[in-house]
């Protein structure tokens, strides 16, 4: 829904999505989740709405009763090897996972991804590497975007509705996936289908005003 931009907290949201999505929320009748790489106090932050939203891809998650939980959180050591080992790139500590952002230096990508593997490897422990836009992501191998939108379509008042997921990175390919396998559409944003993050911004606009 939003635009790329040079550091995570320097996104931009239209107040014409905030709108989109209040009324869309109503119209649903409460079925209406964000499902994202960000903690939930980012997504809170930059969506001031009190959503149903899962975040750091799924391992902690709001219902729509403000009933919130999460998964352990990856080892303290582990997280601070991450931050220590790359001083002079943004490393974000998600708690439930370390995102490595590389996208200032790219050519240092293949020495960066070593690095990450030995460390992951001296955890000794199981992890996750997920190779997203300009960032490495660790996290624990039963964490996916997936199982975030089966756990909210189990229940109310997501039960028995046509999921659509929309996303645009490695780590909604799980959610795109699951929103298939429960008869429902998954969209993906990028070169490949030519959507844009502009264009379903404008799409949610248009079914929140046709539904009103």
């Amino acid at each position: 829904m939003l635009d790329l931009a040079p550091h995570p907290d320097a996104v931009i949201v239209p107040e014409s999505l905030l709108r989109a999505l209040t009324q869309l929320r109503v119209l649903l009748g409460g079925a209406l989740a964000v499902i994202s790489g960000r903690t939930l106090a980012e997504i809170d932050r930059l969506l001031p709405l009190d959503l149903t939203a899962a975040g750091t891809h799924g391992a902690c998650w709001r219902t729509p009763h403000a009933a919130t939980d999460c998964v352990l959180p990856l080892p303290a050591p582990l997280r601070a090897a991450l931050k220590e080992q790359f001083p002079a790139l943004l490393v974000e500590d998600k708690g439930h996972a370390v995102a490595v952002h590389y996208r200032q230096a790219p050519a240092e990508r293949p020495a960066i991804l070593a690095q990450i593997h030995r460390i992951i490897a001296a955890a000794g422990i199981p992890l996750k590497l997920i190779d997203g836009k300009a960032v490495f992501e660790i996290m624990a191998p039963n964490i996916d975007k997936g199982t975030a939108l089966k756990r909210f379509h189990a229940s109310a008042p997501f039960a028995g509705r046509r999921p659509i997921f929309i996303g645009d990175d490695t780590t909604d390919e799980p959610a795109i996936a699951a929103a298939l396998e429960l008869g429902g559409i998954g969209l993906r944003v990028g070169p490949t289908t030519g959507l844009t993050p502009a264009l379903i911004r404008d799409w949610l606009s248009e079914q929140a005003q046709a539904a009103a």
